[in-house]
């Protein structure tokens, strides 16, 4: 039980850290900085794993009377999931190109915003658009946007603001700017 205890006090420990570089430095790659953050928090949940007593000064004792190298590797396991976790949220969530869709129709307010104005926001360098082959029709599908077919207009539902909000938060944490 000690090594659960000490792997959500580590993993806490590099969200913050992780969300606190976000905010110093300006990141190109995320993958970069959420690997390069666990690779100095490992050694750092060996250190409180050992620093700290059995019972972690609030466990009964029953508690703690696993063998220890099993208590360690499950705690440290279990940190190494949680991480894959918060990367799977990270990038599925508040990095996915979709949520930057949102992002622009939730900024909009009510009024909502043209495909048009859309696509233009999303315009690859070279003049093409990596929107509206398929993510404005999916986001239409799945419920998160209503697209106006007269004006071609976009307005999300509850759905789709619920998750931009969500998005909002996540990329206000890891200082990611409001694109996609």
């Amino acid at each position: 039980m000690k090594g659960l205890l000490i792997s959500f006090l580590v993993l806490a420990g590099y969200v913050l850290s992780v969300a606190v570089t976000a905010h110093l430095v300006r990141v190109e790659r995320y993958s970069k900085l959420f690997f390069s953050m666990f690779a100095a928090w490992i050694p750092l949940y060996f250190v409180a794993y050992f620093a700290t007593p059995a019972n972690v000064w609030v466990l009964p004792d029953a508690w703690s009377r696993v063998p220890v190298k099993l208590d360690l590797m499950y705690g440290f396991v279990l940190f190494a999931f949680n991480m894959h976790s918060v990367l799977d949220f990270f990038f599925g969530v508040a990095g996915g190109f979709s949520t930057g869709l949102l992002l622009e129709i939730l900024r909009t307010r009510r009024c909502g915003i043209t495909t048009e104005e859309i696509i233009a926001k999303f315009r690859q360098p070279d003049g093409t658009d990596k929107i509206y082959a398929w993510r404005l029709p999916r986001l239409a599908e799945t419920g998160y946007i209503v697209m106006d077919p007269a004006s071609g207009d976009c307005r999300l539902t509850a759905k789709g603001a619920g998750a931009a909000r969500i998005a909002w938060l996540a990329k206000k944490i890891f200082n990611l700017g409001m694109g996609g």
